[in-house]
């Protein structure tokens, strides 16, 4: 679905914007209840592809049109693309890899007309900033599937209409227990988390280095492209995944982020940075908490 949007631009400036290292704002994401305890099963997986990730959102889309808008920061911006014709080929007429990024929420009861529209509160997923640290992306990918999954399931079964398909709630409620073993409680508790925040998906916001399994942007680490530990405060904001991410934050209000790294010991903390080594971070108590 496309939408028109009126922006108000301006050129990119690390003087200007303090989106500053947005890395993990925390592993809470959204609520105080878990899926602590749920004997979860084994399931396969492979990891998505550029192209599978474009088409599984596109086909969200149409699959779920009450809970997912689909977009890219060109349409929805007016950023540039980045890459060369033989990069992204599925984003056809254009040069380059598109950035895509969905939006999640329950559109029924909250549609974009509406007060609680503007009141949800909203959270950003992101899979990678390095290109080659593959497993976010399909993490992200996979948390949306259940996600929508278990919101479609609980909207067939809640009584409200008339044309409902007990069959259909049935089979669906089953194809969660057996695959995912989700009981009735985590389904519908999996389904008011949709319902009550909107959820901002990126899961490939180094579009042009997932494709090419590397690193950067280009020449440029997307990681250090943001106003924080420079020696020139003017070099920043060069990728077009940094600025997608710079646009995303200044769009919405968002409350919580949580962004995938490719480390190989930790879940994540937020003070990777050169001049906090070998001290405590600002935050290392609420860190610790969380």
């Amino acid at each position: 679905m496309t939408r028109r949007r009126i922006i108000i631009r301006r050129e990119p400036s690390c003087q200007l914007y303090v989106l500053g290292v947005f890395l993990l704002s925390a592993v809470i994401l959204f609520s105080s209840i878990s899926l602590a305890g749920a004997q979860v099963n084994s399931i396969p997986y492979f990891l998505l592809s550029s192209e599978v990730i474009h088409s599984t959102l596109l086909q969200w889309q149409d699959q779920y049109p009450s809970l997912v808008q689909v977009h890219t920061a060109q349409e929805f911006f007016g950023l540039p693309t980045a890459g060369d014709p033989e990069d992204c080929p599925f984003d056809t007429y254009v040069t380059g890899c598109l950035n895509y990024f969905a939006v999640l929420q329950d559109y029924v009861a909250h549609p974009t007309t509406s007060q609680s529209h503007q009141l949800l509160p909203t959270i950003l997923l992101s899979g990678e900033l390095h290109g080659n640290e593959r497993v976010g992306p399909t993490a992200v990918m996979e948390t949306a599937r259940l996600l929508l999954q278990a919101a479609s399931c609980e909207a067939l079964s809640t009584g409200n209409t008339t044309d409902e398909d007990p069959t259909e709630a049935h089979n669906c409620r089953s194809y969660l227990q057996q695959v995912y073993n989700v009981s009735d409680a985590q389904r519908r508790w999996l389904a008011r988390l949709l319902s009550t925040r909107r959820i901002l998906l990126i899961p490939t916001a180094n579009a042009l280095g997932y494709y090419r399994n590397e690193r950067e942007e280009g020449s440029v680490d997307v990681n250090r492209d943001f106003p924080y530990d420079l020696l020139d405060r003017r070099d920043c904001m060069q990728t077009v995944a940094s600025r997608t991410l710079n646009e995303l934050f200044r769009h919405y209000l968002i409350t919580t982020s949580f962004t995938f790294h490719g480390g190989t010991e930790l879940l994540g903390y937020e003070w990777g940075n050169p001049s906090w080594y070998g001290y405590l971070s600002p935050d290392d108590v609420a860190q610790d908490q969380l």
